[in-house]
């Protein structure tokens, strides 16, 4: 999520400069300085949670089906070892090498499982910035800030400050947990106060 507040700050100048009568009038006490705990927009979220299950239901699935394959090229071995007797060597070869090939195709086939299973979460935490960043840029522009810090690197903070919280129920206002189930993610659209994201940024 540091890719998320780094393209926030991009869009802090803008905000400065807008009036200060939208700053005004809110509960929350007017501050330059606001920090949050990015990983809590994934791990709080509704939609980061739905996504957590639905990453670790599939890792048990793959982990069952791995089991089973297991057990069942196990089983394979065997019946090739105890047939060797009545095979010519020819024979034997033939049906050892279509193993062998068919060992190495389960394990192609499982290592790129296991790859898609990582890029699900990079998926989702990148669906959930793009809610993120506008509603980021809604609660610095109401609270008046010119800057946000990650919580973890400020030594000393006043929990008045922390908009994390705020930022975790207003995204659930955006995206839910239906979102990961039916795969139709709304995302946010960017407004008029939402700082524009550079194309060439990329993550630290």
């Amino acid at each position: 999520m540091r890719r998320l507040l780094s393209a926030l700050s991009l869009g802090l100048a803008v905000l400065c400069a807008l009036p200060a009568a939208a700053q005004t009038g809110q509960q929350n006490p007017q501050t330059p300085v606001l920090v949050i705990e990015s990983e809590r927009l994934f791990l709080e979220t509704e939609f980061g949670q739905a996504s957590l299950r639905a990453i670790d239901d599939q890792a048990r699935r793959l982990a069952s089906e791995s089991r089973e394959i297991d057990a069942q090229l196990i089983e394979e071995e065997r019946a090739l070892t105890e047939a060797r007797p009545t095979l010519t060597p020819e024979e034997f070869r033939a049906r050892a090498d279509a193993f062998d090939e068919k060992v190495l195709r389960l394990r192609r086939e499982r290592d790129e499982a296991s790859t898609q299973l990582g890029r699900a979460r990079d998926e989702a935490e990148q669906i959930l910035r793009n809610a993120a960043l506008p509603v980021l840029a809604q609660i610095v522009l109401e609270r008046g800030a010119v800057a946000v810090f990650e919580r973890r690197d400020v030594f000393i903070v006043d929990d008045s400050i922390d908009i994390t919280d705020e930022a975790v129920a207003r995204i659930n206002e955006q995206l839910g947990a239906e979102d990961v189930q039916t795969g139709g993610v709304p995302v946010a659209p960017p407004s008029d106060d939402a700082p524009e994201q550079s194309d060439t940024e990329s993550d630290p």
